[in-house]
């Protein structure tokens, strides 16, 4: 798997970050989840993706829920950009080579996009079909390869949102 260990492509993301954030999980797997960047007190400190005590503990509580064992979790952007902003495109296109990699290493049959970042970055990659705007919870994609679904980022998911999402995983884990 390719681990970047040195990136200096986006200043502010460079002079803000204390870890460059890594993928972890499965390679292959059949599941991968996406989300948008590191977090402050999560991935940025532990260099690992979904590691923070609020969505780190969400993303857990999904995985446990839905009895997901085969999976990779990374995000979009590596670096942790200031004040938890969205990334820019111009920060999501110096990682694009990254996640672009992760995607071919890992070949998931579901791509799971947690937010909107990722939603939109995965959606423009793998449809052509314009789904501009389309975003929503729980959009279900199957006519691309891999298959898309669609979830609000654990950070702001509540307790309605997060048993859908379980919901919709377990019966997505059942048709393949």
């Amino acid at each position: 798997m390719l681990e970047i260990n040195e990136c200096n492509k986006c200043d502010e993301l460079v002079s803000n970050r204390t870890r460059i954030s890594h993928g972890w999980g499965n390679v292959p797997a059949a599941f991968m989840f996406i989300g948008e960047a590191p977090g402050t007190g999560g991935a940025d400190i532990t260099g690992k993706a979904f590691t923070s005590r609020h969505s780190g503990e969400i993303f857990k509580r999904i995985i446990n829920k839905s009895e997901i064992i085969d999976f990779y979790v990374t995000n979009i952007v590596k670096c942790r950009p200031r004040d938890n902003r969205k990334p820019t495109l111009a920060e999501i296109l110096n990682c694009s080579y990254i996640i672009n990699e992760e995607l071919k290493e890992v070949k998931p049959k579901i791509t799971v996009c947690l937010g909107k970042t990722a939603f939109n970055y995965i959606i423009n990659k793998y449809s052509t079909f314009d789904y501009a705007n389309s975003f929503r919870h729980c959009l279900y994609i199957s006519k691309t390869a891999p298959k898309i679904l669609a979830s609000i980022h654990p950070s702001i998911i509540d307790e309605d949102q997060l048993k859908q999402l379980v919901d919709t995983l377990k019966n997505i884990k059942n048709e393949i």
